[in-house]
């Protein structure tokens, strides 16, 4: 069963991202420490010290692949499933230098593209090809100059529903003569 936590998904991306990090000297260097990973965005990770990678959820849609289309428990009442939504993140290595972002961020393409799917989660983790116009409009958004980023997809993440709705099913009517 996948977990019904945003903050879940978060806490797995840091882990697989300095389990990885802290096998490379090189980047180890750079990253030192799992806080140095930040959720904030890239214009408030800018404000600590030293080099940070900023792992930003700038949005959360409706998962396409699974509508939550009501379904049918043994009782036949209408059940509603769990709200399946897909996760996107912006990754931007804050450093001092563009080559110290350049090794940061060949890190996590190199950590990402080799755990595509996260079986803990049960969630699937893909880049995303964001054109200049998107780029432009997330960095405006953010209110900073455009940093060297990757946008991933983080997808499938079921949320539980607070309460389980249900409702007696649809009768057809008959036509009466």
């Amino acid at each position: 069963m996948a977990s019904t936590e945003i903050s879940s998904v978060d806490e797995t991306l840091k882990t697989l991202l300095y389990k990885s990090i802290s096998a490379d000297p090189t980047v180890k260097a750079l990253i030192s420490s799992p806080d140095q990973i930040t959720f904030c965005s890239p214009k408030e990770a800018e404000k600590q010290q030293g080099s940070q990678l900023s792992i930003f959820l700038y949005n959360v849609t409706l998962n396409q692949s699974s509508r939550n289309a009501p379904t049918l428990n043994t009782s036949g009442q209408h059940v509603l499933p769990p709200l399946r939504v897909d996760l996107h993140y912006l990754f931007t290595p804050i450093s001092k230098d563009p080559k110290s972002s350049h090794i940061i961020i060949t890190k996590i393409m190199q950590t990402l593209e080799q755990t595509p799917i996260i079986p803990e989660n049960n969630i699937a983790i893909t880049m995303e090809q964001l054109s200049t116009d998107d780029l432009n409009k997330l960095w405006t958004i953010i209110v900073s100059p455009y940093k060297l980023s990757l946008s991933y997809k983080v997808a499938g993440l079921e949320i539980q529903l607070a309460t389980k709705q249900t409702q007696p099913a649809l009768k057809q009517k008959t036509k009466s003569k």
